[in-house]
């Protein structure tokens, strides 16, 4: 009888044993799930869609460097012809050169708006550490809205819009915290699949 009860608790004890290694290993399954299908969504609804628009804008602001640095090459510290028609000329390359060189800061602005949009419908997907450098990116968006008119210029007296500070179009915080968590999101992902 000794024997048989033993063996009854050992077995017993050895089901109890099994049965919570089994539930461990589905809690910890279902925890990676869960893990793995956010780290999709943030991928998906916020930090992917965020890396494609600061790409495209770090693209933008080259396109606009090289024409910039074309338009001095070309046409900055050079003597010209008085001429009517070389004067002609010069005023019309010179202005399409810029025109082109401002549009791509246009897309900038518009791609800008975009990722302000992004932010406000993703915040749910914003890691707690991105908040400050995500907040500061749209208070510069907005700065850039409300501080200019209509044709770029800026409104806010120079004095006064130096004692607040700067705008810019797009920080280099901003930038690198964008790619860097897109990369290590992606990373993070391939561990689940």
């Amino acid at each position: 009888m000794e024997q048989f009860l033993t063996f009854l608790v050992s077995f017993m004890g050895g089901g109890v044993l099994a049965g919570a290694i089994s539930w461990a290993r589905i809690d910890r399954s279902e925890r990676q799930t869960r893990k793995s299908d956010y780290l999709k969504s943030q991928l998906d609804k916020l930090y992917g869609p965020l890396y494609y628009f600061v790409s495209q804008n770090e693209k933008l602001f080259d396109l606009n460097d090289k024409l910039m640095t074309a338009y001095d090459i070309e046409f900055v510290g050079k003597t010209w012809s008085q001429e009517p028609v070389t004067q002609k000329n010069l005023k019309e390359e010179t202005t399409q050169t810029i025109d082109i060189a401002n549009t791509y800061v246009k897309i900038v602005t518009e791609n800008n708006k975009k990722i302000v949009r992004l932010l406000q419908e993703g915040a749910e997907y914003i890691d707690p550490g991105d908040n400050d450098v995500f907040q500061d990116f749209v208070i510069n968006v907005l700065r850039l809205d409300v501080e200019r008119d209509e044709t770029g210029k800026m409104v806010t007296p120079f004095m006064i819009y130096k004692q607040v500070g700067d705008i810019t179009f797009m920080k280099g915080e901003f930038k690198d915290t964008v790619k860097q968590k897109f990369t290590v999101k992606l990373d993070d992902l391939k561990k689940y699949h």
